[in-house]
């Protein structure tokens, strides 16, 4: 599978754009070897964070929707321990899968609020980088979709554009916050 630079482009910009702060920010601490460990950490937690986005199909496949057609071809690929195909499978199909339990706005909301508490009280990089990869994913996720009503599943209620607008700005603003806190 081939990736063009416009799609891993989003997914490293915030975190390079974030560590090169770091640097500028610290160029007294540059020197000592925990300076450079912690932005290590930062990014390996970011990769970590990122791809917990992409368990929310997998988890649709094996435990929310087993009757799928689909799910069931990739449950046959996983007891046959071909991951790849699994994965081809999960990625080709991608679009027939609506209700996921990662992507959807009670966790968006959910994980932006324990990110913020994450960062302000561990003081782990892993940890921080995890947030921040998790968060920025489900946020870009969200800026990209074009039936924003996806990321509504979850509530008993349709939401209308404006609130959507708005509840999207909350969370940008709260990632916005955990960019901050991690630079400080």
């Amino acid at each position: 599978m081939k990736v063009k630079w416009g799609e891993w482009g989003y997914r490293v910009f915030p975190v390079v754009i974030l560590l090169l702060l770091r640097v500028l920010l610290d160029l007294g601490k540059i020197g000592g070897w925990g300076f450079w460990l912690g932005n290590v950490l930062l990014a390996a937690g970011w990769i970590i964070g990122w791809m917990m986005a992409e368990g929310d199909h997998l988890m649709y496949a094996l435990v929310c929707d087993p009757s799928s057609p689909t799910c069931s071809m990739v449950r046959t690929y996983m007891s046959k321990g071909q991951w790849r195909m699994a994965w081809k499978t999960l990625e080709a199909t991608k679009a027939e899968r609506t209700k996921l339990p990662i992507r959807n706005m009670l966790s968006v909301l959910v994980v932006t609020g324990v990110g913020l508490w994450v960062i302000t009280s561990s003081g782990s990089f892993l940890g921080s980088g995890v947030v921040l990869g998790l968060c920025t994913r489900l946020l870009l996720d969200l800026w990209k979709e074009t039936d924003y009503r996806k990321w509504y599943w979850v509530f008993a209620r349709e939401f209308s554009k404006t609130e959507h607008r708005g509840l999207t700005a909350a969370v940008a603003a709260a990632v916005a916050v955990q960019f901050l806190m991690v630079l400080r």
